[in-house]
């Protein structure tokens, strides 16, 4: 009866210590997950970031464009009278 009783004990002692153990790995995946989770969402935060800037400096860009062909117009408006003021004088000699 003694060795049956001790083989029992063994048994349940090998029993808690895989239950301990495979509470621990548990445990550690999950810390492991929630520093994955956390890295992750400081990334996505900083993409999205870099998007709000990226979008600010299209729109920039877009400005500066807008002005820069106003500023053609209005030299186009000032030259092509000139230059056809040119044109017609050596026309005219």
């Amino acid at each position: 009866m003694t060795q049956h009783n001790d083989d029992l004990y063994i048994a349940s002692t090998k029993r808690l210590q895989n239950t301990r153990r495979s509470t621990i790995i548990a445990g550690l995946a999950a810390v492991i997950a929630l520093i994955f989770a956390v890295v992750l969402t400081i990334m996505a935060s900083k993409a999205v970031d870099q998007s709000y800037i990226a979008k600010t400096q299209v729109a920039n860009a877009q400005l500066t464009e807008d002005k820069a062909n106003t500023r053609v117009a209005a030299a186009n408006a000032t030259l092509t009278p000139i230059a056809q003021q040119i044109h017609d004088s050596q026309a005219l000699s």
